[in-house]
């Protein structure tokens, strides 16, 4: 159990895989965590697997869609406030060679795995206490590539890139960004 005063966590792609493995740890601390997720089903499921938790909040939205994550920061800003840490991990993973990738699978993968970040930092700093801390979910892939992940290692190679400069920028306001780049992980994804 967390020692000090429970935390409020944001969690992108909360609803299975590694967002869920961080949502239960979260949890486990004693912290209140918003769960966002844009599969409503996976949400509700996850809701049940942490036995109806109130500590777990579950919030519907497209981190790809900046309306969708002003519509969900609204919620959260009115259930809780400050918030202690976001962790942007939501992800989506397109197996494809290179020379196949059409722009739609290319604008899906960056928009949610690179632009996701772009929306959520800003739209949630806000309501972020001091200190506060940023963990972005990179890849290894974003570092040393890999086969058929042309989209994805570009995406995050991307968060790699921006999180050095988020780091930068945003020290001033009591922020930590620290990027996490896992290697290869045997979860689900979308």
């Amino acid at each position: 159990m967390n020692s000090t005063t429970p935390r409020t966590i944001v969690v992108t792609g909360a609803a299975q895989g590694i967002g869920l493995a961080l949502v239960k740890s979260f949890l486990a601390e004693g912290d209140k965590v918003f769960g966002i997720d844009i599969n409503a089903a996976a949400l509700d499921a996850a809701k049940a697997d942490l036995g109806d938790s109130a500590a777990f909040i579950p919030v519907v939205a497209d981190v790809a869609d900046r309306a969708s994550v002003d519509s969900a920061v609204r919620t959260i800003a009115q259930s809780a406030a400050p918030v202690d840490v976001l962790v942007n991990n939501a992800a989506v993973v397109r197996a494809t060679p290179f020379e196949d990738v059409t722009a739609d699978n290319w604008s899906q993968v960056i928009g949610v795995n690179l632009t996701g970040v772009y929306h959520c930092v800003p739209a949630l700093l806000p309501l972020f206490a001091n200190p506060g801390r940023i963990i972005n979910l990179s890849s290894h892939s974003g570092r040393l590539g890999s086969l058929n992940r042309a989209a994805y290692a570009a995406s995050k190679g991307g968060v790699d890139s921006l999180t050095r400069v988020l780091a930068v920028e945003l020290a001033d306001r009591g922020i930590t960004v620290n990027g996490v780049a896992p290697g290869p992980v045997d979860t689900p994804h979308a």
